[in-house]
């Protein structure tokens, strides 16, 4: 099947397919050529609350759940990420953007020091820096709404109080936003 919708990236003997907001069609390719788990590919349909991780005799299924900020709305919002992880490739999904994700798939596909570093050692690998680049740009975010919090303590002492309360409020939904996201990755 040629499917222009999917991305996909070889080096060394391992092959990165990447599916941003798949379709059915894309599900069913994913079904019939790696004989997923029903259940995983179903979790990939529709959002989950919580990561997960399941181990099968040929693959494993991951969910991350990472937190990004939506400009327009001015809000984190948790963005899912499923993996699946065989012996000779990896397969991300993602409903919707992500510019960390597509920024280091177009820096794979486009050029071969990138894929030559990150390939050559394996899927985990491979996956170790998905991860580590999706979590390194939540750092950016704190910093973000610490810069906001830095605002409205500006703004307190000028007569600005609907604009501090808005602010505040927000500054208050992100960082609970964040709190959950992340939490739901610790044990327990």
């Amino acid at each position: 099947m040629k499917n222009k919708k999917i991305k996909i990236i070889k080096a060394y003997n391992l092959t990165w397919h990447d599916l941003e907001t798949p379709s059915d069609a894309e599900y069913e390719f994913l079904r019939q050529k790696f004989q997923f788990h029903p259940l995983d590919l179903a979790d990939c349909a529709s959002p989950v609350q919580r990561p997960k991780i399941d181990e099968y005799d040929h693959y494993i299924f991951l969910i991350v759940r990472a937190p990004y900020y939506e400009k327009e709305e001015h809000v984190i919002r948790a963005l899912e990420l499923d993996l699946f992880i065989g012996p000779d490739y990896i397969i991300t999904l993602h409903q919707g953007k992500s510019a960390t994700l597509n920024d280091f798939v177009r820096e794979c596909r486009d050029y071969q020091e990138i894929r030559e570093k990150y390939f050559q050692f394996g899927p985990g690998f491979l996956l170790y820096e998905i991860l580590n680049r999706m979590f390194h740009r939540c750092y950016s975010l704190l910093d973000g709404l610490g810069r906001e919090i830095d605002k409205v303590e500006n703004q307190m002492f000028k007569n600005r109080e609907r604009e501090i309360v808005e602010t505040i409020a927000g500054v208050k939904r992100n960082v609970i936003n964040f709190r959950k996201i992340m939490k739901a990755h610790t044990p327990g």
